[in-house]
């Protein structure tokens, strides 16, 4: 008996330690896995984000244009590009917590009436300018109210965005 018992207290005890570490490998993103990790990651471009859209092939301004934002929080003030082929968006969050694989990259794809989509990410963006998408320094501001009458300065980023015309 005594041995049963012993026999099943080991079962037991390598059923459980098998179960636990199935539990920390299967990729589950609501429990810790071998290659998961929780951390606090910065978030590329803080602040107002300009967009002026205009075509490859003449340089003029695209009107109506829309922007679609993945991968980061953020405040459209404008849904479609205006006449002068200006986007303005705005980035509060400065940060983002995650569990499990780091998340997808921010992308920006652009679209217009009678003009190819194109996506961007944060490096295509970046591309020949001088921008480092983690720091203000350097970069003008602009001052805006928040939603609880608090002055705060948000730094500008402008990049020039080009479409090629399709069908």
């Amino acid at each position: 008996m005594k041995n049963k018992l012993q026999l099943l207290f080991i079962i037991l005890y390598a059923g459980i330690l098998v179960g636990c570490q199935i539990a920390r490998n299967d990729g589950d993103p609501y429990g810790p896995g071998k290659n998961d990790v929780e951390t606090w990651a910065r978030r590329p471009l803080y602040g107002e984000i300009r967009f002026r859209v205009v075509s490859e092939t003449t340089g003029k301004p695209i009107a109506d244009a829309t922007l679609q934002v993945s991968g980061l929080s953020i405040d459209a003030l404008s849904n479609a590009s205006d006449q002068d082929g200006w986007i303005v968006i705005r980035q509060f969050a400065r940060g983002i917590t995650y569990r499990g694989k780091r998340p997808p990259p921010p992308s920006f794809t652009f679209s217009a009436p009678r003009y190819r989509s194109r996506t961007y990410s944060v490096e295509d963006l970046l591309s020949g300018t001088d921008y480092d998408p983690y720091s203000s320094d350097n970069l003008p501001t602009t001052t805006i109210e928040n939603e609880v009458g608090e002055e705060i300065e948000l730094p500008i980023y402008e990049f020039t965005v080009r479409l090629q015309p399709g069908d």
